[in-house]
């Protein structure tokens, strides 16, 4: 996994350029530079309106003045940065790619009436710009000690080939004081693909998953019944290295012998009635699941993982759409 350090020595923290002939920079990277880093990438945004209204200026005009209903953008809730690993190369391709990803993700998210308005003459309100050429001027190295906002990983080993899935999950926490909470509906995107297929079986490989950086509310219920109001600000997780199973053709099951998922999470704050946990966010963390099990039927993949920390057990349930 890259580091957050830099490992040149000439102290250019920006371009990665390696002139001075050591090695690389390598590390974090934010896809899109802000000096303040209060906005980061929440102007990377496209305005839509109701396709067959497109012609009616008046209409057009109010669906440009009305970013509150009428604007999607990449970074929606939160103020994690959207980030990228490795080199300055390796991260400006990831963070092009999750931009076209979240960008397709937004426009098939619009109701079938619906498009995105295009600009006409020298509007500059679709600021949704994915192309690497935009990145290769924006990347900018993350130094861990700066102040700035979390990072919010966008991409973790996909390369590219297998073919991308979004996915419904549910969230199931049993406390160590015998208490619960669950939250249900949370969004996401995995790849996967099969390969070294036999007459019974396949390999199944799993080279991404993330669910989307969001604000979880819930309720948590103790072992007496007593309920607390909880919120978790920019939770996210995703997959940090490669998962292997095998996938029974007959049977449609899948199991993972010898492999567990790694996954990196992470969180910018916490409250509990409504008041801040101290010392929660930003806050980075990688678990080890190694409880793992599935199905693959008719193209949806339903898995199950399972981990269990100091009396805490957590259930991620998802399916694919």
């Amino acid at each position: 996994m890259p580091s957050d350090n830099p490992t040149t020595s000439d102290g250019d923290s920006e371009t990665g350029s390696g002139e001075t002939g050591g090695p690389e920079e390598s590390g974090t990277w934010y896809c899109k530079w802000d000096e303040m880093l209060e906005v980061g990438a929440k102007d990377m945004c496209f305005y839509f309106m109701k396709t067959d209204e497109m012609n009616d200026p008046v209409k057009r005009a109010e669906a440009l003045g009305d970013p509150v209903n009428h604007r999607r953008c990449w970074q929606e809730g939160g103020t994690a940065i959207p980030c990228g690993m490795g080199t300055k190369e390796q991260a400006k391709m990831e963070c092009a790619t999750d931009c076209t990803q979240e960008r397709d993700n937004r426009e098939d998210g619009l109701l079938s009436d619906e498009s995105v308005i295009p600009e006409e003459g020298t509007e500059t309100h679709d600021t949704w710009d994915c192309s690497t050429v935009f990145f290769e001027e924006q990347v900018h190295f993350h130094d861990p000690s700066d102040g700035k906002p979390f990072c919010n990983y966008v991409m973790p080993v996909w390369g590219g080939d297998s073919s991308i899935k979004s996915f419904t999950a549910t969230l199931s926490v049993a406390g160590s004081d015998g208490g619960s909470s669950s939250q249900t509906g949370l969004q996401g995107y995995l790849a996967m693909k099969t390969e070294n297929c036999t007459v019974t079986k396949c390999d199944l490989v799993i080279d991404a998953m993330e669910m989307h950086s969001m604000p979880v509310i819930g309720i948590y219920t103790d072992a007496a019944g007593a309920q607390y109001s909880y919120e978790i600000w920019g939770a996210d997780f995703q997959l940090a290295e490669e998962l292997r199973g095998e996938y029974y053709l007959e049977r449609g099951t899948v199991t993972f012998p010898l492999d567990s998922a790694v996954l990196r999470g992470w969180a910018e704050g916490a409250s509990i009635l409504d008041v801040p946990v101290p010392d929660v966010g930003p806050l980075l963390s990688m678990i080890q699941v190694e409880q793992l099990s599935g199905t693959l039927r008719d193209g949806v993949l339903s898995l199950t993982m399972g981990y269990t920390h100091d009396g805490t057990l957590g259930v991620l349930s998802l399916v694919t759409n």
